[in-house]
């Protein structure tokens, strides 16, 4: 449903979902392979994010990022259309299912979210030119994770729990379990949500392209940082459609200590 309502405008050339195994063109996904579906635009999106939560009547959501199809681009092409890194996006945003539907979307102007009215159909604008606090007080990690995660993320995690971090106070938890649903929380708030690379799987378990690139795009544009531990998530070009990163973002002053934090000589890098 929701390639078909991309790729049915006609100005979309292709799109790429966290759900499959390789992007499609939309003349193949509106079923018209001589439909001039060329257009100037390619979209990635993670369709049902935080899926385990629905039968929780928990929030789940869908995160989405739109590219403009570079100049040099053959048609059909889609490697040169989705394999940019996230300076080069459009717009980006999430819509959040819970109590109410929201949106939240910028377009590279800010950030706006709105609520569906239900009776009308429309989406209401809620919170205009969104911006997020310098520092907040909040932390999303999965801690069940905990004793796989390398040292630097350990200690920094600790101290915003004990208070006895450089940070120098404690945080509270949360964690939903829908990446929509977790930076919601920390856009309006403040504060941090992290997702590291652990002993095993050293990259992680987001996705560059599908959600930290999205999310980076829509936090810097509120004043905050999405962040792979050493650097800025949007200067990051992604290899393949389906990599993987370790991924936080929040508020500036939070991202900038776990970033010290795995800076410190001797440490394992933890990203």
């Amino acid at each position: 449903m929701l390639k078909a309502t991309v790729g049915a405008g006609g100005g979309v050339s292709c799109v790429a979902s966290e759900e499959e195994d390789e992007p499609q063109l939309c003349a193949f996904v509106m079923d018209n392979e001589n439909a001039a579906f060329s257009g100037d635009y390619a979209v990635v999106f993670d369709p049902l994010d935080g899926s385990a939560n629905i039968d929780q009547g928990l929030s789940a959501g869908t995160i989405f990022g739109v590219y403009q199809v570079p100049e040099h681009a053959k048609r059909g092409d889609w490697k040169a259309a989705l394999l940019q890194p996230g300076s080069q996006l459009l717009a980006a945003g999430y819509c959040l299912y819970g109590s109410s539907t929201t949106l939240v979307l910028t377009t590279g102007r800010g950030v706006n979210a709105f609520s569906l009215d239900e009776v009308s159909g429309d989406f209401i604008l809620r919170h205009e030119n969104i911006k997020m606090p310098r520092s907040g007080a909040y932390f999303s990690f999965n801690e069940g994770n905990y004793a796989d995660w390398h040292a630097p993320v350990q200690d920094f995690v600790d101290g915003l729990k004990t208070g006895e971090g450089r940070l120098q106070r404690r945080y509270s938890g949360r964690y939903q379990g829908a990446l929509a649903a977790d930076v919601h929380t920390i856009l309006l708030r403040g504060g941090i949500f992290g997702y590291p690379g652990t002993v095993s799987k050293p990259a992680g378990k987001l996705r560059l392209l599908y959600e930290a690139i999205p999310m980076s795009f829509l936090i810097e544009q509120a004043g905050g940082v999405g962040s792979d531990g050493h650097g800025r998530i949007l200067h990051r070009m992604p290899a393949e459609i389906h990599e993987r990163v370790p991924f936080f973002i929040g508020s500036a002053d939070e991202v900038g200590e776990l970033e010290r934090c795995l800076r410190q000589p001797g440490d394992s890098d933890g990203a």
